[in-house]
């Protein structure tokens, strides 16, 4: 059931309420939106943008609080538990500590492996202003986040495809959100949003644990390559391109990086690797400057994934709580990690 209050539908369910922040519904027809006039005529633009009730999905609502205070039209919603919030889709988000009000605008994320995803690193931004810096040599990944900059510094949605609502055109080519997510709800989102272009930064960089041009492998399906080859899980070998590896303390240095104060790594499997070089940086620094809250999507203890290495993986686990790091959530492999400085 929904109920109309002045520009929230206020959406009950049976374990909470919950708002969706319905600030479209004053979006007319002389919107931004305009085409290259290059774009394939199979496409189209709309100067409406849906928000019947039958659109609003788990990964687009809001807890009524946080709706409220920081009108956000990004992807957030309260986790199973308290004191949890969950930022981004249901494919592409993390669930994190609530409140952070140790956050600052100004804060700086780093994250690597973008894909076709990047709804939880576009949140931090808006809810809490933080500076990001995203990383990945992933073709797919590339073309994505130079959309979402377009539409950024642009203000004009990409054109969408006619038979649906979940792909979009860019460049010639067919692009979609992973997990099925609504293209046109999350460009409009990012343009509802207060990220400044200025706090963005993009790189074309894997993480590893030195600098060097590395090989990275393409996956036997989906989007994410990957600096660990299959065969060394003994899958036969993908193909591969060359890119450029950076660590992470070369990266810091490059942008002038005192601290990281999110840190969000999917790379595939190869956090086997990543997690004991990143420990061995982090204890020859002050604690302070460590990140409070690693972000791990480790795919190296999927049962399913072709870069399973389940001994290895458990290994970095006991790393990072050797270390000082305490698990804060694991749902479906992906692993939050929150440090205390002493």
């Amino acid at each position: 059931m929904a109920i109309r209050a002045n520009n929230l539908s206020i959406v009950k369910t049976s374990a909470h309420e919950m708002v969706y922040l319905n600030q479209l519904s004053d979006q007319g027809s002389g919107s931004r939106v305009a085409v290259n006039s290059t774009w394939s005529t199979s496409f189209e633009t709309s100067t409406e943008f849906p928000h019947k009730q039958e659109d609003v999905r788990n990964d687009l609502i809001f807890t009524s609080h946080h709706a409220m205070t920081s009108k956000i039209p990004l992807f957030f919603k309260q986790c199973d538990q308290q004191s949890c919030l969950r930022f981004g889709t249901q494919y592409g988000g993390h669930e994190m500590p609530d409140p952070l009000c140790w956050i600052k605008p100004g804060d700086v994320y780093y994250g690597f492996g973008c894909g076709e995803d990047i709804s939880f690193d576009m949140a931090l931004a808006h809810v809490y202003g933080m500076k990001l810096r995203l990383f990945d040599p992933t073709p797919r990944a590339m073309h994505h986040v130079d959309a979402v900059l377009w539409v950024l510094r642009q203000r004009q949605l990409p054109a969408f495809l006619l038979s649906g609502r979940d792909k979009y055109s860019w460049k010639n080519s067919v692009q979609e959100i992973s997990g099925k997510t609504s293209a046109r709800m999350w460009f409009q989102s990012i343009l509802d949003s207060n990220i400044r272009m200025e706090d963005i930064s993009f790189r074309p960089w894997a993480l590893g644990v030195q600098d060097s041009n590395m090989s990275f492998f393409e996956p036997s399906d989906g989007v994410s390559h990957s600096l660990l080859d299959r065969s060394a899980t003994g899958k036969p070998a993908g193909k591969r391109i060359v890119v450029s590896a950076r660590a992470l303390q070369s990266i810091m240095a490059e942008f002038g990086d005192e601290r990281i104060a999110v840190l969000k790594i999917d790379i595939e499997g190869y956090e086997i690797f990543l997690i004991p070089a990143l420990i061995d940086f982090l204890r020859k620094i002050d604690d302070h400057r460590w990140p409070r809250i690693l972000l791990f999507d480790m795919d190296s203890l999927r049962p399913a994934h072709e870069r399973r290495n389940e001994v290895e993986g458990k290994k970095c686990v006991a790393l990072l709580e050797s270390a000082g790091y305490s698990i804060f959530s694991s749902r479906n492999f992906d692993y939050t990690f929150v440090y205390e400085p002493g």
